[in-house]
């Protein structure tokens, strides 16, 4: 929420849409995200390029994990981390 809450009072414009959402029930698989989705027209569905997930991020005991069905996504954050030597 933060992050949206920033990006709001920065005025920031991106080139492209930004979508912000909240799931629940994490542990039990993707029901939120897969839900939202599913129930998305095809022609919503078309406008989406990318789903990132950031689950946690504020938590003391960080791990640095990156999986995707996405090669390009995927190595954009891979080759981010192996910069910083994480």
């Amino acid at each position: 929420l933060e992050t949206a809450l920033a990006v709001a009072r920065a005025g920031y414009r991106p080139d492209k849409h930004l979508r912000f959402a909240w799931w629940g029930a994490e542990e039990l698989g993707l029901v939120g995200s897969k839900h939202y989705v599913n129930s998305l027209p095809a022609t919503e569905r078309s406008k989406i390029d990318g789903y990132l997930n950031f689950d946690m991020i504020g938590s003391p005991n960080a791990g640095y994990f990156v999986y995707d069905d996405d090669p390009a996504i995927e190595k954009v954050f891979k080759d981010w981390f192996a910069a910083k030597g994480i």
